[in-house]
């Protein structure tokens, strides 16, 4: 019989003490066989629950305790609640002192046996940690005992995996200079209220032995002699660092959330108020001689500029507002191309190759539009004493073996976009995070860290792939593959 099954038919009473009870329970029938395993006892024993049912319950534990379980069983039969202390036998081969009681319950079908069992490594610590190293040994906690001296009298297994010292590397050392060195506060208050309470619990930062930082939950409690005289201080160290990283990750991702929020609203606002700029710019550089209009065309690129960092918040929280068309991507290019030179310097020279019967794709014109400014804007920035960008648009298709070579990348037909500069070009070693949320190779204030990373999203949402070839000094090529309709694009 299952877990499941048993659980089914055993009703609300069982599936409550075997889902929801602390300790490790077991359900068996008279001969002590297991018909269903809580998630504690999964844990525990070092199995699926699952894979408990069908087995003797008295294979779970040591030779000596085993006895004790059967003896158990029968006196349970008679009646008579009974406890005995042994020893699980984990999958792995550790094993853990715990306390067994067995009670009998009567179900519609028949008489079952409910084996409660409490891993209590931890109360034999709190009664007397120096009379039991060996299964000291096998809690996973780093255990350290310490005298009134702050020197280390014991060190378990769980000490060492988790700081990186053997016990005979570390007995007889001050523990403070040990894990917390070069820290100059003291720990007044924790000895403090130690004296006045006798246990202390909190979190520390502490060094291991390879210099990497972690953040434990410590607890500590004095230990007393009989005449209830301070002996010793018992510390039990949770490592919880990963846990602190996570939290710090959660608050990061609320924090951007509400700045997204934010930013779309601003952008919004903006948004209403561009247009109506660029249509004043439009009408006046029909009214102005050739300087005047070199200056509105100079504030109509900044605008058009300022208009494509709205987008690119915009396309960050997905609300672009406008539908899925077919695009010429060679026509995008002159457009663009046009509006370049009259706002890139003259020292850098613009190029472009475009295929004669290039196929269209689909996709949001903004947005393409946006990809490829944000990557000329980027060549212009990396070339600040001039040279060339080079915008090529063709035809691809790509096979399961050219397809295995670029990352992302299906077989199929494909418009391929490259934006080459001739500039300083991007250090391999940068090359992996390029493409990262607010990373930057720019000065603060000229870059936000968000232009490559929309780029990046964009070409995926068109379901295509982004690859980047270059190397410090010698330029880059940002090589983009959106898949095609093959229609030919309209002549341009």
């Amino acid at each position: 019989m299952t877990e499941e099954v048993f659980l089914h038919h055993s009703g609300a009473y069982y599936r409550t003490v075997l889902e929801n009870v602390m300790p490790a329970n077991l359900v068996t029938d008279l001969n002590l066989t297991i018909l269903g395993a809580s998630k504690e006892a999964g844990r525990l024993y070092g199995y699926p629950p699952s894979d408990l049912v069908g087995r003797n319950a008295r294979v779970l534990f040591s030779s000596k305790a085993a006895s004790q379980i059967h003896r158990l069983g029968r006196a349970v039969l008679g009646k008579k609640p009974l406890g005995v202390e042994g020893e699980v036998v984990r999958s792995d081969g550790d094993w853990i002192p715990v306390w067994i009681t067995a009670d009998l319950v009567d179900t519609a079908a028949a008489e079952q046996i409910l084996l409660s069992t409490y891993d209590i490594a931890r109360l034999k610590l709190a009664d007397d940690p120096l009379r039991t190293p060996f299964q000291l040994d096998l809690v996973q906690d780093a255990l350290i005992v310490r005298d009134l001296e702050d020197k280390i009298r014991f060190w378990n297994q769980g000490a060492a995996r988790l700081y990186g010292w053997r016990a005979e590397e570390v007995l007889g050392r001050n523990v403070y200079d040990l894990l917390f060195p070069g820290q100059l506060q003291g720990f007044h208050e924790q000895e403090r209220v130690l004296a006045n309470t006798g246990e202390w619990t909190g979190e520390m930062h502490q060094v291991t032995r390879a210099r990497r930082n972690i953040v434990v939950e410590s607890c500590w409690k004095l230990q007393r002699d009989e005449s209830g005289r301070p002996q010793s201080v018992l510390i039990v160290n949770r490592d919880i660092t990963e846990k602190k990283m996570l939290e710090r990750e959660i608050l990061r991702v609320e924090r951007m959330e509400n700045i997204g929020r934010l930013a779309t609203a601003i952008a919004h606002d903006l948004n209403n108020v561009l247009p109506a700029m660029l249509m004043s710019i439009r009408g006046l550089r029909q009214e102005l001689g050739f300087e005047g209009r070199q200056a509105l065309e100079s504030s109509q690129f900044q605008a058009e500029r300022a208009a494509q960092v709205i987008a690119q918040l915009l396309s960050l929280t997905g609300d672009s507002g406008e539908e899925s068309t077919l695009v010429d991507l060679g026509r995008l290019i002159t457009e663009t191309e046009k509006i370049l030179k009259s706002g890139f310097p003259k020292s850098i020279k613009i190029e472009t190759v475009i295929a004669q019967d290039l196929w269209t794709v689909v996709g949001n014109t903004t947005q393409l539009y946006q990809v490829l400014l944000n990557l000329c804007l980027n060549a212009r920035d990396s070339m600040p004493s001039g040279g060339t960008l080079t915008i090529e648009a063709g035809n691809l298709v790509l096979d399961a073996g050219g397809a295995e070579s670029l990352p992302e990348a299906k077989p199929g037909e494909y418009v391929v976009l490259k934006v080459t500069d001739t500039g300083a070009g991007i250090p391999v070693e940068l090359t992996g995070k390029i493409f990262e949320p607010f990373f930057t190779t720019k000065e603060r204030k000229k870059g936000t860290g968000l232009g490559l990373f929309s780029v990046a999203r964009i070409v995926k949402n068109h379901g295509g792939f982004i690859s980047l070839s270059s190397a410090c000094k010698q330029g880059a090529q940002f090589v983009i593959c959106l898949p095609a309709e093959k229609t030919c694009s309209s002549t341009r």
